[in-house]
C-alpha cells in the first residue's frame, strides 16, 4: 500500500511540475524594419500589437500600443 501511495504521489508531483513549466510565456518576440523619410527611423515610436484569430480578414483578439525604441543601422 505504501508503494502504491508513493508511486500515486511521484507521478501527480510530475503532472503537475510539467504543467506548470508548459505554461505560454508572457512575451513575444519580434523583429522589423521602420522607415522615416525614405531611410531607417531613430528614436521611440509608439506601435500597436494585435492578435487576431485568422491571417486574413480575422477578428481583432487583443491590441496594444506599446513604446519601442528604434535604433538606427544600416545593411
Amino acid at each position: 500500500m505504501k508503494t502504491r501511495c508513493f508511486i500515486l504521489t511521484s507521478v501527480l508531483t510530475m503532472y503537475f511540475t510539467l504543467a506548470l513549466y508548459g505554461q505560454a510565456p508572457q512575451l513575444i518576440n519580434y523583429q522589423g524594419n521602420l522607415n522615416q523619410d525614405g531611410g531607417p527611423a531613430n528614436g521611440t515610436f509608439n506601435i500597436a500589437f494585435s492578435i487576431y484569430d485568422s491571417a486574413t480578414e480575422g477578428t481583432q483578439l487583443w491590441t496594444e500600443q506599446q513604446p519601442v525604441s528604434v535604433d538606427r543601422w544600416s545593411l
